[in-house]
């Protein structure tokens, strides 16, 4: 399941720059029942995203029931500070509203047989080595395609086991 919905967010960023800038929000506590009215509110808030008054050409989307990500083409536009923190409000909103933290830095996302584990970075030392973690350590949309899942030994959070 994971993989299909990663293919599908894939091939919508098609003709995204590679160096569009991604942000990746995840929450411990799952986004079910309400996913899908989530993923309209992402929807709706990419669709309207300005930066000094210019509309942003994004796209956001819901992944597997844990995640957000958004992403903006700054190749056509530039995202200015004051936009990106209207993004982190957008998202501190959406989390209050439904119960949701999207700031706990201790969570990791580890890909097991295809369905995500959320984990407190201090247990990962329980899982195995070669065990896919999401990498929320990316600055575009390139490194977001060829870096997003890892093995634990080869990401920045292998010093944790």
């Amino acid at each position: 399941m994971f993989s299909q919905e990663l293919t599908a967010i894939q091939d919508r960023l098609a003709n995204f720059s590679p160096r569009s800038k991604v942000w990746i929000y995840y929450s411990e506590k799952p986004f079910a029942p309400h996913e899908n009215v989530i993923q309209e509110q992402v929807t709706a808030y990419t669709e309207n995203w300005t930066s000094h008054g210019s509309k942003v050409t994004a796209a956001g989307f819901v992944l597997s029931n844990h995640i957000i990500l958004l992403v903006a083409d700054t190749s056509l536009g530039e995202v200015s500070g004051c936009s990106t923190d209207n993004s982190v409000r957008f998202m501190t909103n959406l989390g209050k509203e439904y119960e949701l933290d999207f700031f706990d830095r201790n969570l990791v996302l580890v890909l097991i047989n295809g369905i995500i584990q959320v984990t407190n970075i201090h247990n990962l030392k329980n899982y195995p080595a070669d065990a896919l973690v999401l990498n929320p350590f990316f600055s575009n949309l390139q490194e977001w395609r060829s870096h997003f899942t890892q093995s634990l030994t080869a990401s920045k959070y292998k010093r944790f086991i």
